[in-house]
């Protein structure tokens, strides 16, 4: 089996990871972190939708949603998960009262299927 490693950029530099041990780099070995952990990260940085995740971490995006569900359940100490409602972009109806993470199929007031995503962010309480 070959193993994938992917780079994610923090404010504390670059962290490696993939499903076995931690990398080595020149001679220092990097922590290695959960992809939850590495959601959590991209989502202190800046509000994300699940596809813009899945393509930074090369995961696929129900896995990410997945991830986002239990973090959204449990955001750790001092932390609160934050969503950004879906909106539709032709006549601009807010899917507020949805408690779903996906995205929706078509707008309930002008039938358009042209939905801007949902974003999710994690920020201090």
């Amino acid at each position: 089996m070959k193993l994938k490693f992917v780079a994610l950029e923090t404010e504390l530099g670059i962290i490696y990871y993939h499903s076995g041990a931690p990398r080595t780099t020149y001679g220092i070995t990097l922590p290695m972190i959960t992809m939850r952990q590495a959601i959590k990260e991209l989502l202190w940085e800046q509000p994300l939708s699940a596809l813009e995740i899945s393509q930074r971490l090369s995961l696929p995006e129900k896995e990410v949603l997945d991830h986002l569900t239990h973090i959204a359940k449990s955001p750790g100490p001092g932390h609160q998960f934050r969503l950004t409602p879906a909106v539709c972009n032709h006549c601009g109806f807010s899917f507020k009262k949805r408690d779903r993470l996906t995205i929706p199929s078509r707008c309930p007031v002008c039938r358009h299927e042209s939905i801007r995503r949902p974003r999710f962010a994690v920020v201090k309480k």
